[in-house]
């Protein structure tokens, strides 16, 4: 979408060559580079600002590199695939294209969040649901993304009210 390049259906990050839905096509596909990776390359600043969540597959055509736009985080990836299949969350929080992106605002929370900490939250109740827009796509691997994020970036912020925005 953000390459220039003839991409196949629900993929992103990849030539047409990318099979969707199929993780072991992701190491025999040309990944293709995106409007954001030539910025950074530029030595730009660059950055994501969605009403939709930032690992949905518009803003996150932008950085990941994936066979199906689903897989935003690691409950959605067919189990069993190959070693090296990441999920798009965790794509943005540890690829160097995603590490270096300056503002990133946007929802999606429960895909940073692990599922044993969800539960006991309001976001709990919903599920992945096209035919309604509900989602939940909390992490079974129950590693904290917003916690690794910090980590990785001592001078970010990490908001989740209007007030800690405003």
């Amino acid at each position: 979408m953000f390459s220039g390049v003839k991409t196949d259906y629900y993929t992103m990050g990849y030539d047409a060559s990318i099979k969707r839905g199929d993780p072991e096509s992701m190491f025999t596909a040309q990944e293709v580079k995106t409007v954001l990776e030539w910025a950074q390359e530029e030595g730009m600043k660059t950055g994501i600002v969605t009403t939709a969540r930032v690992t949905h597959a518009t803003p996150a055509a932008l950085y990941a590199k994936t066979a199906h736009r689903d897989w935003e985080c690691d409950k959605l990836i067919p189990k069993g695939g190959p070693d090296g299949v990441r999920d798009i969350t965790a794509q943005l929080v540890g690829s160097p294209r995603g590490q270096k992106i300056n503002v990133i605002l946007g929802g999606g929370r429960g895909s940073f969040t692990p599922s044993r900490k969800l539960r006991s939250s309001s976001l709990s109740t919903v599920k992945l649901d096209y035919e309604t827009d509900n989602w939940n796509c909390s992490r079974e691997d129950n590693k904290d993304m917003v916690k690794k994020w910090k980590k990785l970036h001592k001078n970010g912020q990490f908001v989740k009210t209007k007030s800690q925005l405003q």
